[in-house]
């Protein structure tokens, strides 16, 4: 449990890093979310209404109320939830640069699952180290609707995009839900 626990975690932060696309998420939008890093691909659901997002993938599901100043990891199987504060930090909207971005090159557009938009360079440096990937941000809403290392060795799309307001009760935690806490 405590691994999943830590994917969904680490896999949370990565998307928050990249989905907050300002227009979109203020009239709200859903979307399948497909990831791959070597041979592995997982894919997931994403759902965001103005100041809240729910992400769901394998068994678990990612519930984060900016709102509400937290983050809530919910575990359906054992109808458990830990909680979580929120980070501002952890959030760039996708009009902005990216903690560490030290350089954002326009190489062209290109349609990505039927959406236009433009595809840039995006180099980052982070501990001393310059980090470049690809980077494509729909026209219409600048939401990131694919992300890929250079080499392509992993990439990250959205696919099947709905805009507007998803139900309101997937932002909020399920009845019966217990919360868990890790005694730290």
């Amino acid at each position: 449990m405590r691994v999943r626990f830590w994917a969904c975690l680490i896999m949370t932060a990565a998307l928050l890093c990249g989905t907050m696309s300002v227009a979109l998420a203020s009239q709200g939008f859903s979307a399948d979310i497909v990831s791959a890093h070597g041979n592995q691909t997982m894919q997931g659901k994403i759902y965001v209404a103005g100041e809240k997002m729910r992400f769901e993938t394998a068994g678990m599901a990612t519930i984060t109320r900016m709102d509400r100043k937290v983050v809530w990891l919910l575990m359906p199987s054992e109808k458990m939830y830990m909680e979580q504060q929120f980070r501002p930090e952890n959030v760039v909207p996708s009009s902005e640069t990216l903690s560490g971005e030290v350089e954002r090159t326009l190489l062209g557009t290109e349609t990505v699952n039927g959406m236009v938009a433009d595809k840039y360079r995006i180099t980052v440096q982070t501990d001393g180290k310059r980090h470049s990937f690809l980077q494509w941000l729909a026209k219409d809403s600048l939401l990131p609707v694919k992300t890929a290392a250079e080499d392509g060795s992993w990439w990250q799309e959205y696919r099947n995009v709905k805009a507007g307001e998803p139900d309101p009760s997937l932002f909020d935690l399920p009845e019966g839900y217990k919360k868990f806490s890790m005694g730290l």
